[in-house]
């Protein structure tokens, strides 16, 4: 970020730093959260290099910099009252502020898509994930127009699949759960159907309470682990397509 920054401003230090975040909230959001654009991000944190305003509150790029930046650069740790967990939201811990860890992989997006970083590249075929929709890391280096583009497409595509009435199905769960090593469910017409956890690449090495985590999307047509970012359909689930081992 430091360096990206460095580029898109010409000019080092901590404005630059904190600016490119600001004008990347939306991007970086976005990626994060699957969807949600966030333009303004302020939160209750403190920090002694921290200037609260009115609210009480300071903005995500001021707990960046000055908390995860400097406090990783400077004590090479983060301070007490701040901690990244794969949960998808932000939260308080008592004193402490919990971010997704997925805020992470929003920054690195908005540094790859940074249109001064379009001469970069990795080796190999490296993946970025975004939302489901894999996409090769060196197809996206300096293209940020790009991206918020596909981002764009991807939120309207899922609005329009939302207002689609559902077609009745035998096939959709009405519950979901995982116990005795087998994730179940029950359809509509009654019909339990469990199956080994190690059908799946992604649930084969989770843990129980990470699969008991288990939740019903799509009107009950998919099974969806957020932590694990894992969508299954309920309709191959009954017709017992697994993933190959």
């Amino acid at each position: 970020i430091d360096a990206t920054a460095k580029k898109e401003f010409e000019k080092a230090g901590r404005r630059s730093y904190k600016d490119f975040i600001h004008d990347n909230l939306a991007l970086i959001t976005d990626t994060a959260f699957h969807g949600t654009r966030i333009l303004n991000l302020h939160l209750a944190f403190d920090h002694p290099q921290i200037e609260k305003d009115s609210s009480g509150t300071c903005t995500i790029q001021d707990i960046l910099y000055h908390a995860v930046r400097c406090g990783l650069y400077h004590d090479s740790e983060l301070p007490s009252n701040l901690r990244f967990t794969d949960e998808g939201q932000i939260r308080a811990d008592g004193t402490t502020l919990v971010l997704p860890s997925a805020i992470i992989y929003g920054l690195i997006c908005a540094v790859v898509v940074s249109p001064v970083n379009g001469s970069e590249s990795v080796s190999g075929p490296t993946v970025m994930n975004l939302g489901g929709f894999p996409l090769l890391l060196n197809s996206l280096w300096g293209k940020r127009v790009e991206l918020l583009w596909l981002l764009d497409v991807r939120r309207q595509t899922m609005e329009v699949i939302q207002k689609l009435p559902a077609a009745e199905s035998p096939t959709r769960a009405s519950k979901a759960w995982y116990a005795d090593g087998f994730v179940w469910i029950e359809l509509e017409d009654g019909r339990r159907v469990g199956f080994p956890p190690d059908k799946f690449p992604r649930l084969r090495d989770a843990s129980p309470d990470d699969l008991a985590k288990v939740r019903l999307e799509a009107r009950g047509k998919a099974l969806r682990w957020e932590e694990l970012d894992e969508d299954i359909a309920v309709e191959g689930v009954v017709a017992g397509r697994w993933w190959p081992k």
